[in-house]
Order: structure tokens, then sequence, then C-alpha cells
């Protein structure tokens, strides 16, 4: 095994961008035979038991103690599971959605969100640098989706709000 967590954070963002790339594809193929809900519980129900492998290989690859599930730990990690079990119904959601490139870039702002719920809730001081590449990333998502789908007989605005755009925000 590797002497520290930090040696395998490159092969885990690879392997897990494979994946989730492989589990979108999935779910936009689900998505049209089940309802959001159905489509968000295989999600998350096929993938507990691995999420589990995976603790035990972490804790015992790297000799570590199994942490302790108290209320100051398991409140945010239920109301953060919730979040993350509704935003994946709203992604299922998107897949219905005829302007799904727009909706999909918006799910992408969420850099710029968890930097001001970062900066509200947890005090975490973003510097000008930090909101500056945030609001250039963000601004070049945006309008790279806004310029691939938008028509002849759509605007800008018109493509930015839009049901899609509302739901990829949610």
């Amino acid at each position: 095994m590797h002497e520290s967590v930090e040696d395998l954070w490159i092969p885990i963002v690879l392997v897990s961008a494979a994946l989730q790339t492989a589990r979108n594809a999935g779910q936009k193929h689900l998505s049209t035979q089940v309802s959001p809900w159905l489509a968000a519980w295989v999600r998350f129900g096929f993938g507990l038991p691995i999420a589990l492998i995976y603790l035990v290989i972490v804790l015992a690859g790297f000799d570590l103690p199994f942490p302790p599930l108290t209320g100051k730990f398991l409140v945010p990690a239920l109301v953060a599971a919730l979040m993350q079990i509704a935003g994946t119904v709203f992604l299922i959601r998107l897949f219905r959605l005829r302007n799904f490139a727009i909706g999909s870039t918006f799910v992408r702002t969420e850099a710029i969100i968890a930097a001001v719920l970062g900066s509200v809730v947890f005090s975490e001081s973003i510097g000008l640098w930090g909101w500056l590449a945030i609001v250039i990333s963000v601004t070049g998502v945006v309008l790279i989706s806004v310029v691939r789908s938008t028509t002849r007989r759509t605007s800008l605005l018109g493509s930015i709000f839009n049901a899609s755009a509302g739901v990829g925000l949610l």
C-alpha cells in the first residue's frame, strides 16, 4: 500500500472521473425507463456497498480507527446526504428536459455556490484571485454551453432563463 493518502489523489481522481462519466451515462439511459426518485435510489442503493468496501479498504490499508459517530458528525452528514439525493433527482430531471446542455452547465456552478456558502457558513475566506478564478471558470462554462445550444430562434437570455437552467441551479 501507499505510504500516505496524498500519494493516491491522482489515480483516485482519474478513476472517479471515468466512473462518474459511466454512471451518468447509465443514469441517463435509466431515466427514460423509471421515475427520477427510483433512478436516484438505484444510484445510491447500489453505490452504498461500494462506498462501505472503500471505507474498509482505506481504514485497513492505513491502519486507521473507525471514526466516532457523534451528532456533530451525523447531523451534517445526513443533511449532506439528503442534499446529494435531491441534487441527483434534479440532475435526472435534466435528462428529461429538452435543453440538457444548459441545465448541466448550471449544475457546474457548484464551485461558486460552494465558495459563497463556505464564506458565509464556515467563515472561510477566499482571496481576490480565488474569486476571480471562480468567476472566470463559471463564466466560461456557461458561455460554452450557451454557444453550443443556442439556435437562431433563441436568444442568449432565453437560453439562460429556461426550465433546464432552473433545475440545474437547484
